[in-house]
């Protein structure tokens, strides 16, 4: 709920003003005229009841109307936020089935080269198979070290 707020200010020359202040001048009393100014600071979408009241008397329907409009922007804000985590959401599964989907093919990738240098070797090609089965075993490893080590936050040095 909001709360006026006075400043320091205003709640001297608040003071002041219900004092009658006389200055005596000669013999005559002058009277000296003092000015109040009265502020008030709210917070939030909707105004102190005296604030609401001012407003109602001002304009009938004004109150229940600013009431709606704070109840407005609060469904939109929520609508808002539900929104944005839906859409945060969507994209975490969008990232993990994206990961996943890289696994499996840098898994297929790599069972293609050991199985083709599985096959060459066999058939009589030793050099050329063991290179080929070889570059796709430390392929792997090089995804599975390295991968895992940029996908984290990198280290804070001193």
């Amino acid at each position: 709920m909001a709360r006026p707020h006075k400043s320091k200010r205003a709640r001297k020359q608040q003071q002041k003003s219900s004092q009658i202040q006389q200055r005596e001048k000669g013999n005559q009393a002058v009277p000296q005229t003092v000015s109040a100014t009265k502020v008030e600071h709210f917070q939030g979408p909707i105004p102190s009841p005296d604030a609401l009241q001012r407003y109602e008397s001002l304009l009938p329907g004004a109150a229940e109307r600013i009431v709606s409009m704070a109840e407005k922007e609060q469904t939109h804000r929520h609508n808002c936020e539900t929104q944005a985590l839906q859409q945060e959401i969507e994209n975490h599964q969008a990232r993990n089935t994206e990961i996943r989907r890289g696994q499996w093919f840098g898994f297929l990738i790599g069972l293609s080269a050991i199985l083709s240098g599985t096959l060459l070797a066999y058939t009589g090609h030793p050099w050329p198979g063991s290179f080929i089965g070889t570059g796709g075993v430390i392929g792997l490893v090089a995804v599975f070290v390295f991968g895992h080590r940029s996908s984290k936050a990198p280290e804070k040095r001193p």
